[in-house]
């Protein structure tokens, strides 16, 4: 069963651009104005950080902190409905403050996603997908809140079927930049999983910028990034260094701040056939904060050491958004309208 781990990064006003056929879009200028200046389309959404929950995964009590970015990365998403749509949802999911954050993750951990501790053999720390989407979707139900959920899977090994549920679809390949962007500009708070053949993260999607520079369709080296809130880094030390952004104490983060991942599209050889698939795969240094194992009652603190980039590959995302009272659903759908017809050109 696939299971993410967290042990062993770097943001904006909303501002949202529909993405172009780009494939045919641009085949087909090329071919028209063939010797004229290239027509380049863009997918880009920018977030506000300031709405997200900034949740640091070493706030939850050891042994669960160094497996709990599942846990964690879900409430820093809960509270981005919150803030954006709290006029449907209230504050029911993550609360008000950062300590109801802390029992939100604590509450996800242990009694919805079963999240393995970093006492557990390997092979059972952090948390699977399968619980992941189910744990998400149980708790938002017992609190009263009406969430949609809709979520996307690359299931390489074939094991996650039945694990899953009915709202996850299961494909033969990482989720494409297309189901990504389309997910941030339904507005909904999207918990994204990256993994290799061993290990694997899971953070908070905020946003991203493809700048399709040679109108191919394909997210190439170089032309696109994604925003993340990094669980094991909300704060951002690498590029908010000053002021302390994890406080007089070292520990409580102030702030979220965005983490950008370069991200471009490749291949990956399937476990089961050895055909190659198609992935996204990003540059991502990861982050962990330090403990003493021979201290287990001493508390994380952050700016250990980091690693990287290492070789992940996207393997899921999982959106969830506020169901609109009836009376929303005709301004809400005149919305969507508006941004379909809202496009970013760039001329070469």
């Amino acid at each position: 069963m696939t299971r993410s781990r967290c042990a062993p990064h770097r943001g904006a006003v909303v501002r949202p651009f529909v993405r172009l056929s780009v494939g045919l879009v641009s085949a087909v200028l090329v071919g028209l104005f063939s010797g004229s200046a290239t027509l380049q389309a863009s997918l880009v959404w920018d977030a506000d950080p300031a709405n997200y929950g900034y949740l640091w995964q070493y706030s939850v009590a050891p042994p669960i902190g160094a497996e709990a970015c599942g846990p964690t990365s879900t409430t820093n998403a809960f509270t981005f409905l919150q803030n954006t749509q709290g006029g449907r949802i209230g504050n029911v999911l993550t609360g008000n403050d950062y300590a109801d954050w802390l029992q939100t993750a604590d509450t996800l951990a242990n009694d919805y996603m079963q999240t393995g501790g970093s006492d557990k053999p390997h092979a059972e720390q952090g948390t699977t997908y399968g619980h992941l989407a189910t744990g998400m979707q149980q708790y938002a139900q017992d609190r009263g809140a009406k969430i949609h959920f809709d979520g996307v899977f690359f299931d390489p090994r074939r094991d996650t079927a039945g694990t899953m549920p009915d709202w996850v679809k299961l494909q033969d390949k990482g989720p494409t930049i297309d189901q990504l962007y389309n997910m941030l500009a339904g507005g909904a708070g999207v918990v994204m999983g990256m993994n290799n053949s061993r290990d694997g993260h899971i953070v908070t999607l905020a946003g991203m910028d493809w700048d399709d520079i040679n109108g191919d369709g394909i997210v190439d080296p170089g032309e696109a990034t994604l925003s993340i809130i990094d669980p094991l880094d909300p704060s951002s030390h690498y590029e908010n260094p000053d002021p302390e952004p994890y406080g007089a104490d070292g520990l409580q983060p102030q702030q979220a701040v965005l983490t950008t991942l370069a991200v471009w599209q490749t291949t990956a050889p399937d476990p089961k056939t050895g055909e190659p698939v198609s992935v996204l795969k990003i540059e991502y240094w990861q982050y962990q904060g330090s403990h003493d194992p021979n201290q287990p009652n001493e508390p994380y603190t952050p700016y250990n050491r980091s690693y990287g980039p290492t070789g992940l590959y996207i393997s899921g995302a999982f959106s969830m958004t506020a169901v609109p009272e009836p009376t929303s659903v005709l301004v809400w759908s005149s919305l969507v309208l508006g941004f379909t017809l809202t496009r970013r050109r760039r001329m070469a």
